[in-house]
């Protein structure tokens, strides 16, 4: 399969110009729980916007990208941006052991064949303790287990690559992915979400009804250290 043709058309619109409401708020829940840092890796960087919004409240004094698609590589490099192309990242990434205090992984486990390798890659390459923000989709929210009861297919269940589906091929619940970062060696600190929500537009932001029904929100946010 020809990932990279794909994501070329995938990528044809800088990310900045794509967000809606929801994921403008799942963006600065992640970015908030990042510790401020020396160095950070941003992997599935995209066109460098998280990037920037990361270096812009100075959560960091250095940041790298990596992604696997070279039209976002090219973006990043515009903009200013350490970035590199990878041919996928959970392969063998192009950096030293021990070499970033932070990693984070915003919508990306979810798009990988490899999801050992990508969290043994990420144990690899950060310091003793370093934090590991990551973000998926949760299979078990409120949202999809509706649109079963009605038949439907939940949202970030894909089966094609083509635009404006992005090849989602693993899903997590809070407990699984809970799960697989203990496995690789992860402390799971804080467990979070975005929002709850019914379809693309009606969804509730108020985070003391989230925290009470966290295994019913839309997307995952984890906060885990390198144990």
């Amino acid at each position: 399969m020809d990932t990279t043709k794909s994501n070329s058309i995938r990528y044809a619109h800088p990310f900045n110009q794509e967000l809606n409401p929801m994921t403008k708020i799942r963006i600065k829940k992640m970015i908030d729980l990042i510790e401020p840092c020396q160095k950070l890796l941003d992997t599935g960087c995209w066109d460098g916007y998280i990037m920037q919004q990361i270096l812009k409240v100075k959560r960091t004094k250095l940041i790298a990208g990596v992604d696997n698609s070279k039209p976002a590589i090219s973006a990043c490099h515009k903009k200013g941006l350490d970035a590199r192309w990878v041919r996928t990242v959970d392969e063998k990434l192009p950096f030293k052991k021990n070499e970033f205090d932070a990693v984070v992984a915003g919508e990306v486990i979810e798009h990988l064949y490899d999801v050992n390798n990508f969290l043994q890659e990420i144990y690899r390459i950060l310091k003793p303790n370093g934090q590991l923000i990551l973000t998926t989709p949760n299979l078990a929210s409120f949202g999809s287990r509706v649109s079963l009861l009605l038949g439907k297919t939940p949202w970030m269940i894909e089966n094609e690559i083509t635009p404006p589906n992005s090849g989602h091929i693993r899903y997590f619940t809070f407990d699984s992915l809970t799960k697989l970062l203990q496995k690789h060696k992860f402390m799971v600190k804080k467990r979070s979400a975005d929002v709850l929500n019914i379809g693309s537009k009606f969804f509730i932001k108020n985070n003391l009804l989230i925290k009470s029904l966290l295994p019913f929100a839309r997307i995952i946010i984890v906060d885990a250290r390198k144990a």
